[in-house]
């Protein structure tokens, strides 16, 4: 990934120093809102095992189909993330 791209959250960031860390596992979420925006980016950039990884147990993780899930992501097309508002 390039340095300058921007991050499909829509956090004005780039990739690089916003959602990729969260996802390579390099760094924790450090909100609830930063790991919404770390699974929507996940999906964008089709980092699926992200998605497995970051459900809770009991979510339903063992009935997630991979293969799937990573056919929807990839076909699907991506407009963006509009958070609405946060509470802490």
């Amino acid at each position: 990934m390039s340095e300058t791209k921007k991050c499909p959250c829509g956090s004005g960031l780039s990739y690089s120093e916003c959602c990729e860390p969260i996802i390579k596992g390099k760094k924790s979420a450090p909100t609830a809102e930063s790991l919404m925006r770390a699974r929507y980016t996940s999906y964008v950039e089709h980092e699926i095992d992200f998605i497995i990884s970051s459900c809770a147990e009991g979510d339903g993780i063992a009935e997630i189909d991979k293969q799937a899930t990573e056919e929807w992501s990839n076909q699907s097309t991506w407009h963006g993330l509009q958070i609405l508002r946060t509470e802490q």
